[in-house]
């Protein structure tokens, strides 16, 4: 259903079908837990510090999350869990709000709410959108609902 929406509004934005495509695989194709854990392992003080700004966790526990993915990697891939299953997840457990910035290209990238200070330098975080702008890009947000 919400990748429904979304396709909804991308092509309301002039979003094309191929860049739709694009963006479906980048979104839903299912995280390969041995490629997150490398990945994980690689960037190790970048997602600390991620996870100590997101999560409030401390060290230890960072430890033992790492460890636990590793143990755990065949149970991992059984979920399936795709980046947009990961988003929702993370709002509905943080209660976060999750900005997808996603350009006519197809190519998105996300902010956390306690990231947004970063939009006054959007290069710094372009991994996926090389030499594009915040301001070429639909902004979409997974956001908690208010209680």
């Amino acid at each position: 259903m919400i990748w429904l929406m979304i396709i909804q509004e991308l092509r309301e934005f002039g979003v094309e079908k191929p860049a739709l495509a694009v963006l479906k695989i980048e979104l839903l194709t299912p995280i390969d837990p041995k490629a997150l854990l490398a990945e994980m392992q690689q960037n190790r003080k970048n997602v600390e510090q991620a996870m100590l700004q997101h999560y409030n966790m401390d060290k230890g526990q960072i430890e033992e999350f790492f460890n636990l993915v590793a143990e755990k990697q065949k149970e991992i891939g059984e979920l399936q869990a795709t980046p947009l299953f990961s988003h929702v997840m993370f709002t509905l457990g943080q209660q976060k709000t999750v900005r997808l910035f996603i350009n006519k290209g197809g190519s998105y990238f996300h902010y956390i709410e306690s990231d947004m200070i970063s939009l006054c330098d959007p290069e710094k975080h372009s991994r996926k959108l090389p030499g594009q702008r915040v301001w070429n890009s639909i902004i979409l947000m997974i956001q908690p609902r208010a209680t």
